[in-house]
């Protein structure tokens, strides 16, 4: 089962990276590239993007 989470969104608590933790695997995930917590997770997690639109792009966790 595969969804969109959007990390810039309050719905996915304020820390980005717990929500991560909590649905790694079966999320695609939202965030805006000039979020500071995208540089965060790309440093910590293997992440492929699948799609960039502007400043949002959109990844998953391998």
């Amino acid at each position: 089962m595969s969804f969109i989470l959007d990390l810039d969104s309050s719905e996915c608590s304020f820390d980005p990276i717990e929500a991560i933790e909590y649905v790694k695997k079966q999320a695609i995930f939202k965030i805006n590239n000039n979020n500071p917590y995208f540089k965060t997770i790309e440093e910590k997690y293997n992440i492929q993007i699948i799609q960039q639109k502007g400043d949002e792009v959109y990844f998953k966790i391998l």
